[in-house]
């Protein structure tokens, strides 16, 4: 499993507080997290059905707050897109993600809308509490 611990600062906090190591650290495990998600819907959907073991898979490398994190991003930065639940689309919102116009749509999930948001609702349903870091603290290095 990845140890990387998650960063939710901004890049300016990280400029400010002498971590930019630590953020960008993070931001590649960001994307890393992203690319994971991607590859295992494209394993595990058929065209019809999604096999949501995908979503464990994923959590064991990443971690249930990074698959959180990057999931909430993407909903935030495609807020425009009608094809995601709205129950999805609240969760989202309820989870701490620091603006960032630069590096937030790096991260973001480049799947169907409708298949990524039954990845979205199968991780919910497995994983139904959010973890505590969501809450907005950030990382103390």
């Amino acid at each position: 499993m990845n140890k990387t611990p998650l960063y939710l600062g901004s890049v300016e906090e990280a400029i400010e507080a002498g971590q930019l190591t630590i953020w960008r650290e993070n931001f590649w495990t960001n994307v890393a997290c992203r690319d994971a998600i991607e590859a295992e819907i494209s394993k595990c959907y058929d065209g019809a059905y999604l096999d949501t073991s995908c979503v464990g898979k994923v959590v064991e490398q990443f971690g249930q707050e990074r698959v959180q994190f990057v999931l909430a991003n993407t909903l935030r930065e495609l807020d425009y897109d009608g094809r995601f639940s709205q129950r999805n689309m609240n969760w989202g919102q309820r989870i701490n993600i620091p603006p960032d116009k630069r590096h937030n749509c790096r991260f973001v999930v480049n799947t169907h809308p409708a298949i990524l948001d039954g990845f979205i609702s199968a991780f919910r349903k497995e994983y139904p509490e959010p973890q505590q870091a969501m809450t907005g603290q950030h990382f103390q290095g």
